[in-house]
């Protein structure tokens, strides 16, 4: 949720002016204090301490000696606070400079106030009215949570920061410091806008949350300061229709209008002593008013099956009826936000218990979404600068439930009912639209490889694989930590600076660590991959395509990662997609990937050097698979080669350079080695391959492509194969569909595709080992005859032993597998 910037109990040192920069008000009369004697301050504290009502726990004892501290050595900040006090003596330290004497029960201020004040903090007291003097250089004034009813007008003008929430106030003097910069009015009984709120200057900001004003107020008033030739302050407010505060029913009653079964009733009335059980009943209560409830039965299916939950989960409905706290305070738009935090809350806890470790990607999909929220919620601040009579919670939740479903924001709510007040146009949205993907881009991979819940699932996933990874890393940090912090404290002239080194050192230190997690999450995410690639077993590698390609739809800055290759000379995803293709059946499989490829790079998730190093060998000698050459080789005659060579055209594009790379690895001609490591039917010239196929299949479309891109050379005979029918070929551009088009795709063609692969494989084996079977049986059934014929033969002493028994199912399996050990080994 959004932080409200007035903390009533924050140091007054921080942006106070010294006393020499505040200048006396010309229109606040004061009465100049003399300064007493020491002896003398020290016999009115006496008296003062000793005239202590009885029974009343005050500390006056501690006060005298703060005050005699500041006396004696010139100390400038009096802190009382806390120190149950119900008056203070008439003269304090005359050179204090800040008072604190918030949480007591003071009922008045001293008349006579030190005049080298600047500072007063009196919040959580009785006061009922202001002192007559007020010290001419005060800029910090905070009597919040009183009892006053009047503010008279000798506020100086020097004040610029000025509390008065919770308060009983409804009206406002006529004139108001001319130096206001801050004045908080919330929690009072303003039903009007005072007029000397409009004189304060553009840069004050006003609160005005929780005041009794009607709806009708309000937007007249937001009218208003949304004329073009608006010039007062900025006013932040809470959309909130006036409520008399009304007891909160009970637990178990206000559970029931969402849950019909009696004994959950019953067990949420049980909870009614937990703490903030009535905080969470009142959210409850106020949820069912909101127009999600009212207007979508499937919210409310959803909320009721969360209630289910949390009466099974105690530590997870200990965390959620905290964040119930605040919920009730403002409007329905405010439950709501409330609601969308109880939701952040489940996940981690969701995460934290292991829920998650085995559905890593569904993970990886929920904070991809906790990372546009916080990107939102950054928008949403900055959009509040901008406005000048705006809800601080309406804009946020404008922002969330306008891009709900762009971002895929499954927890926040689909509606609003304060949404035309929040100040946020349809141009903002689609502005910040673009800002969230961009930083998305950028930044959500370190993002998520530093994200708490991610590295808890990640080393309970793999242990020994985060160890040895953390301990390369470790070394390599200390090795060049030294250098790094060297080199920016020289490059910005700040060395030898002890202060310069510790930020610098800080910087760098936060820089490495964010790319080791990176590192790490990358190689996690690749060797999870390239398992899946590697493993025989046909279901095994379309899982891998149908994880990546969810991801990818909800995260795909974290499946470009899993795809994008590192090291040239190590195996990745594709490579190992490569080697299967080449055996031959698994062009389906091959199509989606180069689908998935092609979205990425469509979307700027994937560069053109990292597309063609994905495709194609590398300029340096390896041994990965090249799965253009491969689908070259064994499967030109499918789509997989026609989205191929789409996916190459698009890459060559107008880019020279990248057009000549793509030929020369297509070519093989490459600096250095032939490639020879690649595999038998890769190591071929793809062009070659292609002709030679297109000869018993022909496939104009992926011609077409190549030719448009401009990727045959002219010393090539391959664009003789287009013939003179064909040329006119139009090439069809990849439409730039969503990731979750290449979904359904996947599931309807690709998966029944890759299944009777795998069933036709499952057959093919079933027959082999029938026929193994069979011939072992016969085998063994002439040795069984042939043992007994000489048996019966043997002399008569012999025959006397025991025959022995053969475990003829035992025999044959143990034959199978020997034969098929002999067939792996030929092959």
């Amino acid at each position: 949720m959004l932080p409200v910037n007035n903390n009533p109990y924050q140091p007054f040192q921080t942006g106070l002016r010294s006393a020499r920069d505040a200048t006396s008000s010309d229109n606040v009369s004061h009465t100049t204090t003399v300064p007493l004697r020491p002896d003398e301050y020290y016999a009115l504290w006496s008296e003062w301490e000793e005239n202590a009502p009885p029974g009343m726990g005050e500390k006056r004892d501690i006060a005298v000696a703060r005050m005699r501290e500041c006396l004696e050595t010139g100390r400038e900040l009096l802190d009382l606070a806390e120190l149950q006090l119900s008056s203070l003596p008439e003269s304090l330290p005359p050179y204090i400079r800040e008072l604190i004497a918030y949480g007591n029960h003071l009922s008045k201020l001293p008349d006579n106030l030190p005049e080298t004040l600047i500072a007063i903090n009196a919040c959580d007291n009785i006061l009922m009215e202001i002192p007559a003097n007020i010290p001419p250089r005060l800029i910090s004034f905070y009597l919040e949570n009183n009892y006053l009813e009047i503010i008279s007008s000798n506020l100086p003008d020097t004040i610029e920061d000025l509390n008065l929430a919770e308060n009983r106030l409804s009206t406002l003097p006529a004139h108001l410091p001319n130096n206001l910069r801050f004045l908080d009015l919330r929690d009072n009984q303003f039903q009007t806008i005072p007029a000397s709120l409009w004189r304060l200057p553009s840069e004050a900001s006003v609160y005005l949350d929780s005041n009794p004003f009607s709806a009708r107020t309000l937007r007249r008033f937001m009218d208003w300061v949304q004329m073009a030739d608006y010039t007062g302050p900025h006013f932040l407010f809470s959309m909130s229709e006036y409520r008399a505060d009304a007891p909160p029913r009970p637990l178990g009653e206000a559970v029931k209008d969402w849950l019909s079964a009696q004994t959950a009733e019953s067990a949420w009335a049980a909870m009614e002593k937990e703490d903030n059980a009535a905080a969470f009943s009142a959210f409850l209560s106020r949820l069912g008013e909101t127009q999600n409830a009212r207007e979508n039965p499937a919210f409310k299916a959803r909320v009721s099956d969360w209630l289910t939950r949390l009466a099974e989960t105690p530590a997870l409905r200990e965390t959620t009826f905290a964040v119930a706290q605040e919920a009730t305070t403002s409007c329905e738009d405010r439950v709501t936000l409330a609601w969308n935090d109880m939701q952040k809350v489940a996940l981690v806890y969701d995460v934290e218990s292991g829920t998650w470790d085995d559905r890593l990607p569904e993970l990886m999909t929920a904070g991809c979404e906790m990372f546009r929220l916080e990107q939102l919620e950054q928008a949403a601040r900055d959009k509040v600068k901008t406005l000048r009579f705006v809800d601080e919670v309406e804009v946020y939740l404008a922002y969330q439930t306008g891009l709900r479903d762009a971002l895929r924001l499954t927890s926040a709510g689909e509606r609003m009912r304060y949404g035309d007040v929040s100040g946020v146009t349809q141009e903002d949205l689609d502005r910040a639209l673009v800002q969230v993907r961009e930083r998305e881009k950028r930044a959500f991979p370190t993002w998520l490889a530093q994200w708490t819940p991610w590295k808890t699932a990640l080393y309970r996933a793999s242990p020994g694989f985060v160890e040895n990874m953390q301990e390369q890393q470790t070394g390599a940090l200390n090795d060049t930590y030294r250098q790094r912090v060297d080199a920016e404290l020289k490059a910005a002239g700040v060395e030898g600076i002890a202060d310069a080194e510790v930020a610098v050192g800080k910087k760098v230190w936060d820089e490495m660590t964010g790319e080791n997690e990176t590192a790490l999450t990358r190689a996690f995410l690749q060797n999870r991959y390239c398992a899946l690639m590697a493993d025989k077993r046909p279901e095994q590698a379309l899982k891998a395509v149908i994880e990546l390609t969810s991801v990818a739809a909800s995260a795909p800055a974290v499946a470009a990662m899993a795809v994008r290759p590192g090291n040239v000379n190590e195996a990745h995803p594709g490579s190992l997609l490569a080697t299967r293709v080449a055996a031959g059946g698994m062009a389906p499989l091959a199509e989606a990937w180069v689908s998935l490829l092609h979205r990425l790079y469509e979307n700027k998730y994937l560069d053109k050097e990292e597309v063609i190093s994905a495709l194609l060998p590398h300029k340096k000698e390896h041994s990965v698979g090249s799965l253009a050459h491969a689908i070259a080789g064994a499967a030109w005659n499918s789509e997989a080669a026609t989205k191929l060579c789409a996916l190459l055209s698009d890459v060559a594009g107008s880019d020279e350079n990248s057009r000549q790379d793509i030929m020369a690895r297509l070519s093989l001609k490459l600096p250095g080695s032939r490639l020879s490591q690649l595999k038998r039917n890769q190591a071929a010239d793809f062009y070659e391959q292609a002709k030679k196929a297109d000869k018993f299949s022909r496939n104009e479309a992926a011609k077409a492509h190549l030719k448009e891109g401009g990727l045959v050379p002219e010393n090539r005979e391959l664009y003789r194969m287009v013939s003179r029918a064909q040329t006119g070929v139009r090439r069809t551009k990849n439409p730039k569909s969503s990731f979750e088009a290449l979904q359904e795709k996947i599931k309807e063609k690709i998966t029944p595709q890759v299944l009777a692969l795998l069933h036709t494989a499952m057959a093919r084996e079933k027959a082999e080992l029938d026929r193994v079977k069979i011939t072992t049986r016969e085998q063994l059934d002439g040795q069984g005859k042939e043992v007994k014929k000489r048996t019966q033969q043997a002399p008569p002493h012999s025959q006397n032993r025991q025959e022995e028994t053969v475990d003829w199912e035992i025999a044959i399996a143990q034959a199978a597998k020997r034969q098929r050990n002999q067939e792996e080994v030929a092959g």
